[in-house]
């Protein structure tokens, strides 16, 4: 089962780093991983719209209004990184909605929020597994090793890595058709 152990290992390992047993333990690998690993997890989960990471939700509505001059707030998902789009049913879109510190602020007493949630590990799917190992050796090279040409090396394969996840991301669903034909139907009239 992948954990953040595992991952860790295999970007080390892609340094050429063997010491690492896990977050946190008294190598210099650990304290490393300990202290940049959950902040490079969840920015490389919110970089993109991955699949797999794409929840929708109804939001509570809390008692008191917005700040940013909308009539209501709502509180975030305990596991919300970055919004996508929020709606008054449940497709989730349409709404214009403001985002503020664990609050999303609207003028719809229903907001259904689409959005990236933090994922646990063992949900990581292969083939975004490999870029973000890929994403955490070149972010673990400099602290560790000091050698910026291998952290460029490990950036710019990190980068394909990338490429190449949200290629295999995008062919996990259906192409989205169009739905607004307002071109069209000037042109017809």
């Amino acid at each position: 089962m992948t954990d953040s152990r595992d991952l860790c290992a295999r970007a080390f390992a892609k340094i050429g780093e063997t010491g690492f047993s896990s977050l946190g333990d008294d190598s210099e690998a650990g304290r490393i991983a300990s202290v940049l690993y959950r902040g490079v997890c969840d920015g490389f989960l919110s970089a993109h719209y991955w699949n797999f990471a794409l929840r929708r939700q109804m939001l509570p509505r809390l008692l008191r209004g917005g700040r940013s001059g909308h009539l209501y707030s709502f509180a975030l998902p305990r596991d919300f990184l970055r919004a996508v789009s929020a709606g008054r049913d449940d497709t989730g879109r349409g709404l214009v909605y403001h985002i503020a510190g664990t609050l999303l602020e609207a003028d719809s007493e229903r907001v259904v929020l689409t959005y990236i949630a933090r994922v646990a590990e063992s949900f990581f799917p292969p083939f975004f597994q490999e870029a973000f190992v890929g994403h955490l050796a070149a972010e673990f090279c400099i602290p560790l090793t000091e050698n910026t040409s291998r952290a460029r090396a490990l950036r710019e394969r990190a980068t394909m890595l990338l490429r190449e996840a949200k290629l295999i991301d995008a062919q996990q669903d259906t192409p989205h058709a169009f739905e607004d034909f307002s071109l069209i139907e000037e042109r017809m009239s």
